[in-house]
C-alpha cells in the first residue's frame, strides 16, 4: 500500500510540473504573438503614411506645375493676329481700341429650393420662439401629448 501511495505522489508531482512548463510555454507564445500583432499594425500605420506623404508631395507638386502655367500664361500679351484687315474706314474705334459689344448671356436663377425640416425641428423652433403646446400642436396638426414627448425628449 505504501508503494502505490508514493507512486500517486511522485505521478502527481510530475503532472504538477508539466501543468507549469506548458502554462509557461504558453504564456510566451501569447506576449510573441501580441507582439507580432502589434509590430504589424505598426508596420502597416508606417506603409499607409509613407503612401499618404507621396500622394501629397505629388498633389502639391502638380498644383505648383498649374500655377506656373497660369502664371506665364498672364504674363503673354494677348495679340490677335487679323489675316484679312478691312479697309481703314471700315474699322470702329471700338475695335481699335479692343472693345466690343459682346454682353454675356444672364444668367438664369433657379428658384432656391425649400428646406423641409423635420417634425422635432419645428417643435423645437417653434418652442424656441415661446409658443404654447397647444399653440404648437395646433400650428403642426399634431397631438399635444406628441409635442409634449418631443420636448421631454429634446429639452
Amino acid at each position: 500500500m505504501e508503494y502505490i501511495l508514493m507512486i500517486s505522489v511522485m505521478l502527481h508531482l510530475l503532472s504538477f510540473y508539466l501543468i507549469i512548463l506548458l502554462f509557461q510555454r504558453q504564456k510566451l507564445k501569447g506576449e510573441t504573438s501580441g507582439q507580432t500583432a502589434a509590430r504589424d499594425i505598426e508596420d502597416l500605420l508606417l506603409a499607409y503614411t509613407t503612401e499618404m506623404k507621396e500622394n501629397n508631395e505629388a498633389l502639391v507638386k502638380e498644383l505648383q506645375d498649374k500655377s506656373r502655367n497660369v502664371s506665364t500664361e498672364s504674363l503673354r500679351p494677348a495679340r490677335k493676329e487679323i489675316s484679312n484687315p478691312k479697309p481703314a474706314d471700315t474699322i470702329s474705334e471700338k475695335q481699335v481700341s479692343g472693345e466690343s459689344d459682346y454682353k454675356p448671356p444672364a444668367v438664369a436663377r433657379e428658384p432656391q429650393e425649400k428646406i423641409e425640416t423635420s417634425q422635432t425641428a419645428q417643435v423645437l423652433s417653434l418652442s424656441n420662439q415661446g409658443f404654447s403646446i397647444e399653440d404648437i400642436a395646433r400650428k403642426l396638426n399634431m397631438g399635444k401629448g406628441e409635442v409634449e414627448l418631443f420636448l421631454k425628449f429634446y429639452k
